[in-house]
């Protein structure tokens, strides 16, 4: 059985920027803004099992949802199905993208929408915050764990 190297902040920070050049046509910028401890956002979860299991989190602004759900449609009225759909896929995405840069066989589940907290997504490393359209957009990846149910 191979044993999968864990991702590190700067594997996520390099799969995150070039998902965003070939998915968003943008570069990803670090947020620089803050967030109370309190911020919950629409976003995404996404399960990988295998020889690297891990659970990975997507939440922004609603704001920041509307605006990258209507970048990825290139429309200009989204409905809430849309913007579940826009967010499952960039996370989709990041997850396939990360899984991928990994050594090991591991398998994505579907994404999952949800009402994330940013406590809950830095809690533990390796987490960013990078920014799309001047609002924040968090990412995390977090160890799977039996208790921890997928919504």
């Amino acid at each position: 059985m191979t044993i999968a190297v864990e991702p590190d902040l700067s594997l996520l920070e390099a799969v995150v920027a070039q998902v965003w050049t070939a998915m968003l046509s943008a570069e990803s910028t670090p947020w620089t803004g803050t967030l109370p401890d309190d911020f919950t956002g629409p976003g995404a979860r996404i399960r990988v099992t295998g020889d690297w299991s891990a659970e990975m989190v997507l939440a922004t602004t609603d704001v920041g949802a509307h605006s990258l759900t209507r970048w990825l449609l290139r429309g200009d009225l989204v409905t809430r199905e849309d913007i579940e759909d826009a967010l499952g896929e960039v996370l989709n995405v990041v997850a396939g993208s990360l899984k991928g840069a990994l050594s090991g066989t591991s398998r994505l589940g579907l994404p999952m929408p949800g009402t994330e907290r940013l406590a809950d997504i830095s809690s533990t490393p390796p987490h960013l915050t990078v920014s799309w359209g001047g609002e924040p957009v968090l990412l995390a990846v977090r160890p799977a764990s039996p208790e921890r149910s997928t919504p």
